[in-house]
């Protein structure tokens, strides 16, 4: 097979997408230069739309609970003759390199290839190859990576393989079958992190644990640790999600108070956090500071109390600004009741929480022994993150409550390990942590989702 490179490669380019519209929806935004006339949007190989004139822009909607997808724009010029392309994956955890194919053929018979590259980290690109079938075809130094082939002379090959390699070595490589455009699974490499708080038999933290100690099992397997940290030792990312529904209304003033002075006291150095609140529907969240006094006006910015109680969406929304965030995190979540009118089933959530893997710790303040359910979905979903929840009876109580939290997050462990997934892997995956200590009692995230 033989190809050139086309003079317009790089006309089409896909913007980063906005995804601080909603939790389930993103904004597609394309740069497209002359001589492009017109742009289709292609999601999981399915023409969603056209646009005939600028500004080139789609809303795609991934419904109650983002999800991977992949999206194509593909450029025409004012004959409707194909131009340029360009793919973008929109995943909740992005990797260091993400690299797509995309393969347009036109009516004179020529295949058109783009590799797209997403680089999360910002680093160097070392090369990109661009193979038919074994056979290499060209490797490019610099961008634009694309190549015509004429299609007759892709004859015989099952495939082409686009591989990219950034400057730590990292590698990238996606496939693409010739017949139909169906891909094969490709094998993700994912960095599991782990919150791992170890207590005594009388309720102490253990904070003396070497790695040598620690043995992670996933789904029975053990698996070898890439790295172990003492969190006090780490920078930490912290959500703060405040219920300010109706029945917070003789509790919101103490209940701001007390969270002003909490993150006062946790945000130190390099930490970070952001403050967002809930009540029939969950604010816009702020970004990530570590300026306390911002952090304060965030606070006394949350709205006087009113309407009902969508936990489960601002719970989801919250998890959402984690999306890219590596290293020790937790999200925090004051509410005095059990959901009443969120969108998202209690179902839907924890399969979300089980991709998300960020510690969800609950102050749950005024609910009665009789609130069986709200305390049980409560205890069950700090549970499976590793986190705890606290039952406060009054205001009075939340600032020693914060207390302790802190105490947890900064006496805990981070341990990682590398896990491999194919595409649209969704199984559930069981995570067992054990220490060589007598009498530890170990708490970690259960499980998740790759």
């Amino acid at each position: 097979a033989e190809g050139s490179v086309p003079e317009a490669a790089g006309a089409v380019r896909i913007l980063p997408p906005r995804r601080d519209v909603a939790p389930h929806l993103f904004i597609v935004e394309v740069e497209a230069r002359p001589p492009v006339r017109r742009v289709e949007f292609w999601v999981e190989g399915k023409k969603l739309m056209t646009r005939n004139a600028p500004p080139y822009r789609a809303e795609v909607d991934l419904g109650a609970l983002p999800r991977r997808v992949e999206v194509r724009a593909i450029g025409y010029d004012a004959r409707g003759r194909y131009v340029d392309a360009d793919a973008f994956v929109v995943n909740e955890r992005e990797t260091p390199l993400e690299i797509r194919i995309t393969r347009t053929v036109t009516p004179d018979g020529v295949a058109h290839f783009r590799v797209s590259l997403q680089n999360a980290k910002g680093r160097a690109i070392r090369s990109v190859a661009f193979y038919a079938g074994k056979r290499r075809l060209v490797e490019w130094k610099e961008p634009p990576y694309a190549i015509d082939i004429p299609a007759e002379r892709l004859a015989g090959a099952e495939f082409v393989r686009a591989s990219a390699t950034d400057e730590t070595g990292y590698e990238a490589t996606d496939i693409l079958f010739l017949a139909g455009d169906r891909y094969s699974d490709r094998v993700d490499v994912h960095l599991i992190e782990l919150p791992l708080g170890v207590t005594d038999a009388a309720g102490n933290p253990i904070t003396d644990l070497g790695q040598s100690e620690v043995h992670v099992f996933e789904e029975g397997k053990p698996q070898k640790i890439s790295s172990f940290s003492l969190a006090s030792n780490l920078p930490l990312s912290i959500g703060l999600v405040i219920d300010h529904s109706g029945s917070m209304k003789p509790r919101m003033a103490a209940a701001k108070e007390a969270a002003a002075e909490f993150l006062r006291s946790v945000i130190k150095g390099q930490d970070r956090a952001f403050v967002a609140s809930f009540a029939f529907e969950p604010s816009k969240v702020a970004p990530f500071t570590s300026d306390i006094a911002s952090l304060a006006r965030q606070v006394e910015a949350i709205p006087e109390p009113s309407g009902g109680t969508s936990l489960h969406d601002a719970i989801i929304t919250g998890l959402y600004r984690f999306r890219s965030i590596e290293g020790r995190k937790a999200l925090v979540v004051l509410t005095d009741g059990e959901d009443t009118t969120s969108r998202i089933g209690y179902e839907e959530l924890l399969t979300y929480v089980r991709a998300a893997r960020v510690p969800i710790y609950f102050i749950a303040i005024g609910l009665g022994i009789t609130d069986l359910s709200g305390r049980a979905k409560i205890h069950s979903l700090a549970a499976e993150t590793g986190a705890a929840a606290f039952f406060v009876r009054g205001t009075g109580e939340l600032k020693e409550t914060y207390r302790r939290l802190e105490a947890d997050l900064r006496t805990q462990y981070l341990v990682s390990y590398y896990a491999e997934s194919v595409a649209n892997d969704t199984k559930y995956r069981a995570v067992e942590v054990k220490v060589d200590r007598p009498d530890a009692n170990v708490r970690s995230i259960r499980g998740y989702i790759p």
